[in-house]
């Protein structure tokens, strides 16, 4: 037997030496160390029990079982194949798949939120013909993608496996497991194992550490040792795993980014109840009622348990201090915790004034969905959107503004919502100014995940957003910005001329000080709603919107029209930037502007000429599978960029290249006009 002992938490490591070699303790072990041979690696985990050990020597490894732990390459440019599930639109969405690439502490289930284009054709990504590492064509695994099955964070602060439906994609942070029949009931039984405390025990053996940011490879999962669980078993489990992914989903159908939003939760509560800690509560008891099956399937005893409990406390303990997160990519905000209950109904007013929400969810005409199981297939809408080819119970728009009296005014639009389902808490004057202000900055962190900023409601607006006009992504048409111009701007202006004219000659040759300010605050927002409605001249001609590029590269050639949000408005430009530096060449907008740039370029790199459809104009495959250049392309070249090539497009550029980058005012001239 050799003796260990751990002083790594001691604060007084010479003192817990002494006490640890002359009286043992809690701090003290004694252990065979041939036994550590049995763990893959021979790790000294020096505080683990006897029986633990033995799992590892009488147990199979999951490798073993019926269970295939997989894991893919990686994209190496997540700007340009993956995009956030509500950005290309339900129209849209049939060239994209769900795309699990990592995430935090999620047991059982998470709302899965990245989607990758694929081509079905190609059997790969859209556009992707290989890396450097690894220049295969086909993504590693793909054979067993779209599979129903598990996934897991690769690296992490503590492992959790939650529910991979159908129709889904795994990527390389986010390694997948699957049942070779694609059995759901053992799934989810091994689900409930897989979350256990003993399951994540016995794996943290091999790593003989209990640290923060540990990763966990597909190599460990494999190594683990994995239960035989007779049929009574699975179905305990499998029922046990059923009713936590249940529960756990239900907790979701209150945020509104999520495939499972119903409505928010002041209005849900109206119509179905909801109670989040009862639900906690009930998730807490499952999970109790797991781990005592699981430990009675590894065969552990009671001793073992206090000490995979204690092992289990202190890695939650670790992890809660640290308050990391490590590789999840979800650093976007969780607008469940930070969205008070007023900001979430006006929020989903808003949608359902632009038709993305259905009404008739809060005020009972319409009954809430079922909901789904498991391994359902995503849906390109959640419940609470309005169905394709319904109508809507109220009159919706694609454009408002924040313009009091106008009939598509921001403001009055949601108080008429707000009042149809019964919600009084809105005072429409703090209404209009938080709309100025606050909603498009909690409107970009609610629609914020993966590193990616993809809000779906644009706030145009004025230097010192005293005028805005809003823009709903999914309506966006190759006229909604000359209708932006031509509808609600120029009459804008124009209304606003008139008032100055009125004011100057009501005050005559000499106006008192109380008349030269309101004719001085008038000509700052005739000057301001001037400069909007020369910045949408000059971004009107050469803009046109496809879902494919994201949001972000749609977005960009309106930077100037954002400085209501520095930190936003500094995005845009840098991402204009990089576009007219050809950073963004795959994209869409990039061709329509530049394409005496970017049709080259697909002579040059095949995954450019399959982005732009030009793959077969440029590329041939040889009798070998390889491809190459051809070297007299039909149409040629230059000939495409003639075809592409717009005079009014460029001249529009040039116009908003040659516009000065200042112009944007930074002190607010105009407070809002009260309702």
């Amino acid at each position: 037997m050799t003796l260990f002992i751990r002083a790594i938490d001691a604060v007084d490591k010479a003192d817990c030496l002494r006490s640890a070699v002359k009286d043992g303790g809690a701090h003290s072990f004694q252990i065979d160390v041939t036994k550590f041979a049995s763990l893959p690696g021979s790790p000294f985990a020096y505080w683990t029990t006897p029986k633990a050990l033995e799992c590892y020597s009488d147990l199979k490894p999951v490798s073993s079982s019926d269970l295939s732990p997989l894991s893919t390459n990686q994209l190496s440019d997540d700007s340009r194949y993956a995009r956030l599930w509500w950005e290309p639109g339900p129209g849209g969405s049939e060239n994209w798949v769900v795309w699990a690439k990592g995430r935090s502490f999620a047991p059982f289930y998470y709302d899965i939120q990245t989607v990758v284009r694929w081509s079905r054709a190609r059997g790969t990504y859209t556009g992707f013909i290989g890396t450097k590492d690894r220049p295969l064509e086909k993504p590693a695994s793909a054979d067993w993608f779209f599979r129903p099955g598990l996934t897991w964070p690769r690296r992490t602060n503590r492992l959790s496996f939650s529910v991979l439906p159908i129709g889904c994609i795994f990527g390389n942070k986010g390694p997948a497991i699957f049942e070779e029949h694609d059995n759901e009931e053992r799934l989810l039984a091994h689900c409930a194992i897989l979350n256990s405390k003993a399951f994540n025990y016995l794996l943290g053996l091999q790593l003989a550490r209990v640290e923060l940011a540990q990763s966990f490879e597909v190599g460990l999962v494999q190594a683990a040792p994995i239960p035989v669980v007779g049929q009574a078993g699975l179905t305990t489990l499998a029922d046990l795993g059923r009713r936590s992914w249940s529960l756990r989903r239900r907790l979701d159908e209150t945020i509104e980014t999520s495939h499972a939003f119903k409505l928010p939760r002041a209005l849900l509560s109206r119509v179905e109840p909801l109670d989040p800690a009862l639900i906690q509560r009930q998730i807490d008891e499952i999970q109790l009622d797991i781990e005592a099956v699981v430990y009675r399937l590894y065969g552990l005893t009671e001793t073992d348990q206090l000490s995979i409990e204690a092992w289990g406390e202190r890695l939650k303990g670790n992890a809660a201090d640290a308050a990391i997160e490590v590789d999840n990519d979800e650093d976007g905000g969780d607008e469940a915790a930070d969205a008070s209950d007023f900001d979430a109904v006006i929020s989903w007013s808003v949608g359902v004034a632009f038709g993305r929400f259905d009404v008739r969810l809060a005020t009972g005409a319409r009954r809430l969905p079922p909901p789904p199981s498991p391994f359902t297939e995503l849906p390109a809408k959640s419940p609470a959107m309005l169905p394709d080819h319904d109508t809507p119970a109220i009159p919706v728009v694609d454009i408002l503004v924040d313009d009091p009296g106008h009939e598509n005014d921001l403001s009055e639009r949601v108080v008429a919502v707000c009042a149809a389902v019964g919600y009084s808490a809105v005072d429409k004057t703090e209404l209009r100014q938080h709309f100025a202000r606050n909603f498009f900055n909690q409107h970009l962190r609610q629609y914020s995940k993966s590193r990616r900023k993809a809000p779906i409601y644009w706030q145009l607006a004025t230097a010192s957003a005293s005028y805005s006009v809003w823009i709903y992504t999914q309506s966006f048409t190759k006229d909604t910005l000359f209708r932006v111009q031509n509808e609600f701007v120029s009459p804008k202006l124009a209304h606003e001329k008139r008032q100055l004219e009125s004011l100057r000659a009501e005050a005559g040759a000499r106006p008192d000080s109380n008349q030269m300010k309101s004719i001085e605050a008038q000509e700052a927002f005739v000057s301001e709603l001037q400069a909007f409605a020369d910045e949408l001249a000059r971004v009107s001609p050469l803009w046109f919107v496809n879902p494919d590029d994201g949001i972000l590269i749609n977005f960009a050639p309106f930077w100037r029209l954002v400085s209501h949000n520095r930190a936003w408005q500094r995005e845009l430009m840098a991402t204009w930037k990089g576009l007219c530096h050809g950073k963004f060449d795959w994209s869409h907008l990039a061709m329509q502007l530049w394409p005496e740039r970017v049709i080259p370029k697909c002579a040059a790199d095949r995954s450019l000429a399959i982005a732009h459809g030009l793959e077969t104009v440029f590329w041939f495959e040889d009798e070998q599978g390889q491809w190459e250049a051809h070297d007299k392309p039909k149409p040629p070249a230059p000939q495409l960029v003639r075809d592409r090539t717009s005079p009014s497009i460029k001249a529009a550029l040039k116009s908003l290249m040659d516009a000065p980058e200042a112009g944007v005012v930074s002190k607010r001239t105009r407070k809002s006009k009260a309702a």
